[in-house]
């Protein structure tokens, strides 16, 4: 009776606070969105490029303005600065590092816990059925 009250007890938890529970499964879809949205984010990036490259490819202009930015000028033009103005440059980032759960913490300790309160509820249940023993034979 004990050791199957601690197996119970200790499925039941694991069905509901485990990696591969209920609560694990949430976390799962959660970061599958995670990953949907970031892949939807890349794909767009990457059409960008792409349209992008196309462009400093085949458009005069476009490469004149992108060599201007690199500091290249033709002999017949000249350079106007302007005091104050500060050109920054447009940063990218080629995606996003899409990390699994950082809110959940270790799930070493859930399986600790779980481990450790089975193994309450058959002693309890070991307890139980040796008090009942004894007012039996009272």
């Amino acid at each position: 009776m004990p050791l199957t009250v601690t197996i119970v007890t200790y499925l039941l938890f694991s069905l509901i606070w485990d990696d591969y529970g209920v609560l694990g499964y949430a976390d799962l879809d959660a970061y599958r969105g995670r990953l949907e949205t970031n892949i939807e984010r890349l794909e767009d990036r990457r059409a960008e490029l792409s349209a992008e490259t196309r462009s400093l490819r085949t458009d005069a202009d476009r490469i004149r303005v992108e060599a201007r930015q690199l500091g290249y000028y033709r002999d017949s033009e000249g350079l106007v600065r302007l005091e104050g103005y500060d050109p920054q440059a447009v940063a990218t980032s080629p995606g996003a590092l899409v990390k699994r759960s950082p809110e959940r913490g270790d799930r070493r300790d859930h399986a600790a816990i779980i481990r450790a309160a089975a193994a309450s509820a058959g002693l309890l249940a070991l307890f139980a059925m040796l008090l009942l023993e004894q007012r039996e034979r009272r």
